[in-house]
């Protein structure tokens, strides 16, 4: 579901309107305390607290550091809820730290968000900033079961009518006449050859998929969003038509729920597509190589199996 530039915009200023007011007092308190770890602390929240399934909403996250914090690209997320871009962030002098995600949850009821770890780019220590969001409320977009039925009360006709027959009869007779003439005048037509097209083979499907890839790759050609998204199709792909896979789980979930085979040379690429497609990531062409390579060589061992 697509939101209006504009109200996305509206939202998005209420919402830094609403983090900044949230972070002013725990500035002027901290302030006293000094700097370090023990000054530094976090708030989240969700606007709107209440969505239906497939509706977007965004997850803020204001806190204060005399040091520099490192949002993630990509937030650690469970099946039901999905990040649908990259997170906007900013800082000021002041030592306000400020990032907005963007999320999308598809399953309705309560919804836990796990807590969010920040890096703190310190030359002294290296410690993180744990931030705690808030829970989502998630509406299905079904109505209710106990909603009633808005049915209109039977009304009778304005006036009564009846059927043509003698007229239906001559329309039929008369379609029957042309039918017959033209059927005469019709050459029988010849009989067409049937070809079936022969059955494909799910791995060397795949192996064509990522073999084109790589060949982008190699001609620094390939884009890197639509480059993972390419293995990300290839391997869901191939996996449900010899795993049985639901079309719409990511690959991801597949290898947490321990698909059989070596996952070893595949875990790391999922891995990396993440923020690469939507935390946009610079990956290398050598490193674009390296990981088709890494797929081809999981597909290897799925064909000795």
């Amino acid at each position: 579901m697509k939101l209006p530039r504009r109200a996305i915009g509206s939202r998005l200023l209420a919402l830094q309107s609403f983090l900044l007011c949230a972070a002013l007092a725990p500035v002027q308190v901290m302030a006293q305390v000094g700097s370090g770890a023990d000054s530094e602390r976090g708030v989240a929240v969700i606007f709107p607290d209440t969505v239906r399934v497939g509706e977007a909403f965004d997850l803020g996250i204001t806190a204060v550091s005399s040091d520099r914090l490192q949002f993630p690209a990509v937030l650690a997320l469970p099946d039901e809820l999905e990040q649908i871009g990259p997170p906007r962030s900013a800082g000021d002098s002041a030592g306000v730290w400020k990032a907005v995600y963007p999320l999308v949850a598809w399953k309705s009821g309560r919804i836990e968000l796990p807590d969010v770890r920040v890096p703190v780019v310190s030359a002294t220590t290296e410690r993180s900033l744990v931030v705690r969001p808030p829970a989502v409320e998630v509406s299905s977009v079904l109505p209710p079961a106990e909603a009633e039925p808005r049915l209109q009360p039977p009304r009778m006709p304005s006036e009564p009518w009846s059927i043509p027959w003698l007229w239906l009869l001559a329309l039929v007779l008369a379609a029957a006449l042309v039918r017959e003439m033209v059927r005469r005048r019709r050459a029988p037509p010849l009989p067409h050859a049937v070809h079936e097209a022969p059955p494909v083979d799910p791995l060397d499907e795949a192996r064509a998929s990522l073999l084109a890839l790589r060949g982008q790759a190699l001609a620094g050609e390939a884009r890197t969003d639509r480059f993972y998204d390419g293995i990300e199709t290839a391997v869901r792909l191939y996996l449900v038509r010899t795993r049985n896979w639901p079309a719409q789980a990511p690959v991801r979930s597949a290898i947490r729920g321990g698909i059989p085979g070596r996952v070893d040379s595949l875990g790391p690429v999922v891995q990396r597509a993440l923020p690469a497609r939507f935390g946009a990531l610079e990956v290398s062409d050598g490193t674009l190589v390296s990981d088709i390579d890494s797929v081809l060589t999981w597909l290897e061992t799925e064909e000795a199996a």
